[in-house]
């Protein structure tokens, strides 16, 4: 089995997702995203100064997606669709040359 090696932005919208859902301490978001605690620590670090999420601490730390943080993931889930989208028509673009050359 190969192992995938995910990209700085699909860490981000899953981590964005996750917290979609609801509010979560880093442990969830750790176990959610499958990620270890080190690399957590640093995207959540990230994604707060980048005001994408927020940190409420009332007793435990609780991590929050915020208004900026959901429509920064609107757009990338918008933009994935639109690559994988062009991806399929190229595909079928593909197969039907393929299919002409076979018939000739």
């Amino acid at each position: 089995m190969t192992d995938y090696k995910r990209g700085f932005l699909e860490i981000v919208s899953e981590i964005l997702s996750s917290l979609n859902n609801g509010p979560l301490i880093k442990t969830h978001v750790t176990f959610k995203c499958k990620l270890d605690s080190r690399a957590v620590s640093k995207y959540l670090k990230t994604l707060i100064d980048y005001e994408l999420i927020k940190k409420s601490e009332n007793g435990t730390a609780v991590f929050i997606i915020s208004e900026k943080g959901k429509e920064f993931l609107e757009q990338y889930q918008s933009l994935m669709r639109l690559f994988e989208h062009a991806h399929v028509q190229s595909n079928r673009n593909e197969t039907h040359k393929i299919q002409s050359a076979r018939a000739k």
